[in-house]
């Protein structure tokens, strides 16, 4: 791995918004966030008991159903039939 770049060391380099991060909670339970990114949809959850290393967190990346698309399809679906399908990606 190549070391940081001068500029992106200091402290002080401005930060850009680059998601707006939701907090939901699984039918299991688990809190994790998610948000998108463009046409990328961003999930963040914690560190699974067991996996190594010193991080507390991990970022998943994945393509972002298109709005009106088959996310809100299947919402539409559920409405109709009760809460099935609710925490089908959960």
């Amino acid at each position: 791995m190549s070391a940081p770049r001068e500029d992106t060391k200091r402290a002080d380099a401005p930060l850009i918004e680059a998601a707006r991060l939701f907090e939901r909670v699984s039918s299991k339970g688990h809190r994790y966030l998610v948000g998108r990114m463009g046409g990328v949809r961003v999930l963040v959850f914690e560190k699974k008991e067991g996996d190594g290393g010193n991080h507390s967190h991990v970022l998943m990346i994945g393509a972002a159903p298109a709005p009106g698309g088959e996310h809100a399809r299947q919402g539409a679906s559920a409405r109709g039939a009760g809460s099935a399908g609710r925490d089908a990606t959960e």
